[in-house]
Parts: structure tokens; C-alpha cells; sequence
């Protein structure tokens, strides 16, 4: 499937795949998250994961450090995802901790995966994945 904002789930890191946690590593990843993302992905989206630890103004240095203890972090919690960015981009569905919306630690990734698999509209109400 190609990519597009259609099947594109923006998702931030701090906050929202673990307590946040910036500037250090996270602790562990929200419960259900690793299985959500998983169904997610098997339905076709392509997660991106979006984060201010990318920012070019924190110092060459510093956001390396930062970018690599990132991925690490996904890599040993074995998050599934296709990229990571600094930048929000054109999605179906974009998930944030500092946003207004459903928050992931009161309903729990379970719930918000199967609102994400059972919407027939995008978050502005305009596709139908079901057309």
C-alpha cells in the first residue's frame, strides 16, 4: 500500500508511548501499545513517530544523543513503526499527549486502536475507510 495522509498515524513520543520522561530515556511503553501499534500495522497504517528530540536548534551533539537514545528505547520495547521525524505531517489520525483529545492514559492503547479501526471518518470527519 502506498503511503499517504490516509493511512498515516502520526504518533509522538514523550507522553504518549511512555510517561514522559524528556529529557531522559522513558521507562517502560504504555501497556498495550507494542499490541496495538502491532494491529495498527497489520491493518495497513504506517506509523510515523514525531518528536522535539529531533529539534536541529538543540546542538548536533545533543540531539544525536537524544535521537539515538530514541531509538533505542523503540528498538529494546520492540515498538512497532516505519519512521521518526520532528515534523507533523498530513495524517488520518495524529496522537499526542499535549494535544486536546482522547488521552491515551485514560482510555488505554486497546481502546484507542479499535476507535482508529472502527472509524469510518478521519479526525476531521471527511474519509470513510470503509468506501
Amino acid at each position: 500500500m502506498e503511503t499517504s495522509a490516509e493511512n498515516t498515524i502520526l504518533l509522538d513520543f514523550d507522553g504518549s508511548c511512555a510517561p514522559f520522561s524528556w529529557p531522559k530515556k522513558p521507562g517502560p511503553p504504555y501497556p498495550g501499545l507494542v499490541e496495538a501499534l502491532k494491529r495498527l500495522k497489520a491493518e495497513g497504517f504506517h506509523i510515523v513517530i514525531f518528536t522535539a528530540r529531533m529539534w536541529k536548534g538543540w546542538g548536533p551533539a545533543y540531539r544525536q544523543k537524544q535521537i539515538t537514545e530514541m531509538l533505542d528505547w523503540l528498538a529494546e520495547n520492540k515498538i512497532p513503526f516505519d519512521e521518526v521525524t520532528n515534523e507533523k505531517r498530513p495524517a488520518l489520525w495524529m496522537i499526542d499527549d499535549r494535544a486536546l483529545g482522547v488521552p491515551t492514559t485514560k482510555f488505554g492503547w486497546e481502546v484507542l486502536a479499535s476507535h482508529i479501526l472502527g472509524s469510518t471518518e478521519d479526525g476531521y470527519g471527511k474519509i470513510s475507510r470503509d468506501d
